[in-house]
């Protein structure tokens, strides 16, 4: 037996299922939305669009989130619409690579009503895109190809929810500087994807791959090329919801996903973004937003970026932050063995590049997880204290 040759399901298995879209226009923004069901529940997604003159139609784009629930809830999935020939051909392979990283996603069939014709795109003239948030990542991937690149997708509804107002504002506006500065075209999609791929897995593991490479296909009227920045580099990759393994998996006849920047660690990237100074000042990197703060300077993803750039020596040229980075946060961070990798990294390249013993010696306390070590950690943990308070007092007699 083939190995893409999934066992068939029992027919009487109600599957999930995806219901042919609905677009409409307006006048300022284009709507397209469905109806999953899976088993007694059912969920209406919607995406909005805004700064193109047209999106597909086609139900290419809720495909993904729907393929990873079906897996999860190990039922198959029957799509009431046209699916893309090369999506039909490649999910097989997707799910063997999501069941061989997570085995409770299951192999499953799927069923579909006709696949597309290859799309006649000869004589349309149609874009280069990238998924924009103005973290390192994203920015390092933009630069890169800037060149080649000439639009920005901003996606509201993934790591900033809807109802907060206040913080989606203010991202589109430093957003939308950073395209005008750069003569850019910006493509906003407005989505409550989450209400559904948060009930079928994490959104960093799992969910936030196939969500970005449905809301592409959807942009496959206005552009034929979408690139997804990547999270790790070679060394350091592990199962992850983007990853050069499974994006270009995802590519239609009609549009190409392509991960890209996993030639470079988090550092390299910072060191390549803060040669362009307007980046370097412009970078958002914070996705806890304290307070409503546009880069707190005090979660974990904050802190990890200020020393990424302090390894570079180019933290102090930067003013994006709303706090300033302290060492005892540094060694108050709790690390996975995910994190504990890339923080690893980090030591090594603080090390080569001579930085700051005192930065040194924070990393080291943050990877050997001292200040989490009970007894053992007293002594270290009493010093810096001791250093925090020698701190808010000079701050306070200041």
């Amino acid at each position: 037996m083939n190995v893409l040759d999934f066992v068939p399901m029992d027919t009487n298995t109600v599957p999930v299922i995806v219901k042919q879209p609905t677009l409409v226009s307006r006048k300022d923004c284009i709507n397209l939305s469905t109806k999953i069901s899976v088993g007694a529940r059912d969920y209406q997604i919607s995406h909005i669009v805004k700064g193109v003159e047209n999106i597909s139609s086609e139900i290419d784009s809720f495909f993904p989130i729907s393929l990873y629930a079906a897996m999860k809830e190990n039922l198959p999935l029957k799509i009431e619409g046209v699916l893309s020939r090369r999506l039909a051909e490649n999910h097989k392979i997707i799910q063997l690579i999501v069941n061989s990283w997570w085995p409770t996603y299951r192999l499953i069939p799927v069923d579909y009503w006709a696949l597309s014709k290859k799309p006649i795109t000869e004589n349309v003239k149609r874009s280069v895109g990238c998924f924009f948030t103005g973290g390192i990542d994203s920015f390092y991937s933009f630069l890169k190809r800037n060149s080649e690149i000439n639009r920005i997708i901003i996606c509201y509804g993934l790591d900033i929810r809807l109802d907060n107002h206040a913080l989606r504002e203010k991202v589109s506006t430093e957003l939308k500087k950073i395209a005008n500065h750069y003569n850019k075209s910006i493509i906003e999609v407005e989505t409550d994807v989450r209400n559904f791929s948060d009930d079928y897995g994490d959104w960093g593991h799992q969910m936030h791959g196939p969500a970005l490479a449905g809301i592409a296909m959807l942009l496959s009227k206005e552009l034929h090329k979408v690139y997804i920045a990547s999270s790790n580099p070679f060394g350091l990759l592990e199962p992850w919801g983007t990853h050069p393994l499974i994006d270009p998996f995802w590519s239609t006849d009609a549009i190409e996903i392509v991960h890209d920047g996993c030639e470079a660690t988090r550092v390299q990237k910072a060191q390549f973004v803060s040669q362009d100074l307007f980046a370097l000042n412009a970078i958002r990197v914070c996705h806890e937003n304290r307070s409503n703060l546009y880069n707190c300077g005090i979660c974990e993803k904050c802190v990890r970026s200020m020393v990424n750039l302090a390894i570079t020596n180019t933290l102090q040229q930067c003013q994006a932050f709303d706090n300033p980075l302290e060492y005892w946060r540094i060694r108050r961070i709790k690390l996975d063995t995910s994190l504990r990798r890339e923080w690893l990294t980090n030591l090594v390249a603080a090390k080569k590049a001579n930085c700051d013993p005192a930065l040194v010696d924070a990393i080291e306390d943050c990877v050997s997880g001292i200040y989490y070590m009970g007894i053992k950690g007293w002594p270290k943990r009493a010093l810096n204290l001791l250093h925090k308070m020698t701190l808010a007092s000079k701050t306070a007699h200041s």
